[in-house]
């Protein structure tokens, strides 16, 4: 339905420090779905991750799907180009939306040196960031969930304009 809200879920990232519990993973997207009546999640994973991708699918129903297993990042990033959000921990998939105008909704640690030098490209509101320096796992739901609504309905964010 191209009338829907597409919003991608990076549940992947290089580090365990930036992966959320899958609790709130699944507490995230059933925010998400209970916000909107036309939103659709795509979850984003690494092939090893997979399963837990699978497990969000069946807690949250027909309106979440996961990417498609074995894609390279040119797909992945042709995906991306087709979002009207993502949210991504702080992973090379912000700066692929970043390129295409999408707006995201970035996981940061406290670590400003980090956030200043990778924090998303032309987007000044978006980023959530953890009271650790070392990981975002205390990042409440809520305040991703407050974001998401925030950037979507900040139409200069939105897909560049």
């Amino acid at each position: 339905n191209t009338l829907s809200i597409k919003i991608g879920y990076n549940l992947s990232a290089g580090s365990p420090t930036r992966v959320w519990a899958e609790e709130k993973s699944i507490q995230l997207v059933q925010e998400l779905l209970k916000r909107r009546d036309d939103i659709h999640i795509i979850l984003f994973t690494i092939p090893s991750e997979r399963k837990r991708a699978e497990q969000i699918v069946r807690h949250c129903g027909e309106r979440v799907h996961v990417i498609p297993d074995g894609l390279g990042l040119q797909a992945v990033s042709a995906l991306i180009s087709k979002l009207d959000l993502l949210i991504s921990p702080d992973t090379s998939l912000i700066h692929i939306a970043r390129s295409f105008h999408i707006p995201v909704v970035g996981l940061y640690t406290k670590y400003m040196k980090n956030f200043l030098l990778w924090k998303p490209y032309g987007q000044d509101t978006g980023a959530v960031v953890s009271d650790h320096d070392d990981n975002i796992h205390n990042i409440p739901v809520e305040n991703v969930v407050d974001m998401v609504q925030k950037v979507l309905a900040e139409p200069s964010i939105v897909r560049g304009k």
